[in-house]
């Protein structure tokens, strides 16, 4: 894993230097995404993915946390500053939305993933490299169930329709959905945010059951 920019972070740093290691660090997670989204059935695979991620994004942090050093980057033009910067932010989100995907894969809690980076950052880079996706045939009066999936691999998720949580105004839009599975495996019951798709179950090579969500019903909490 690469970590160019702390070593430099006392000295300055050329703006062709910090492209080509910042090239370097996109190319490496670009790389354990597309290793996660062309075998997603492979569970060890995907928690060696997490993890790498989960440093990954170290890495991007410590970038982020030189953002205003003006001695490292005293040799830079403003319009390299920002363009440079503008290319962090973006490979930083989506490594973000990526480890929080996971997350609940690798055995982890997750509070889950907000509408607008699913739809506009995961959703895309998934449908793009083969997945489906597919809106499940359940009624549910704040929120729908839709399923990505790729292969023998599947993930099913609540997907709140209700507005994000405000919470600077104190505004919450979080939501009780309580589900049963066809047969006699049971159900669930999950909390959601506003706005936000929540992981309740996915099929790999390790975690087989998978079920038939066939009615639910949700309370405003």
């Amino acid at each position: 894993m690469l970590y160019p920019f702390v070593v430099f972070a006392q000295s300055s740093y050329s703006y062709q230097q910090a492209c080509q290691d910042l090239e370097r660090l996109d190319n490496a997670m670009v790389d354990m995404i597309a290793s996660f989204t062309r075998f997603p059935e492979n569970h060890q695979n995907t928690i060696v993915v997490f993890n790498q991620l989960k440093k990954q994004n170290k890495a991007y942090q410590a970038i982020q946390n030189l953002r205003f050093d003006y001695t490292m980057f005293k040799e830079w033009e403003d319009y390299q500053l920002t363009a440079f910067y503008n290319q962090v932010d973006k490979m930083q989100a989506i490594a973000n939305v990526y480890e929080e995907l996971l997350r609940t894969i690798a055995g982890y809690n997750s509070a889950g993933i907000e509408g607008p980076e699913m739809e506009i950052l995961l959703e895309p880079l998934l449908l793009d490299s083969g997945w489906y996706k597919k809106k499940l045939d359940v009624s549910c009066e704040h929120a729908y169930f839709v399923e990505y999936g790729f292969g023998d691999f599947k993930m099913m998720f609540i997907k709140s329709i209700l507005p994000a949580n405000d919470y600077r105004n104190m505004k919450y839009n979080n939501i009780e959905v309580t589900f049963t599975y066809e047969g006699y495996a049971g159900g669930g019951s999950w909390y959601v945010g506003g706005n936000k798709y929540r992981m309740i179950q996915f099929k790999d090579n390790e975690n087989t059951q998978y079920y038939r969500v066939v009615e639910a019903t949700s309370v405003i909490k």
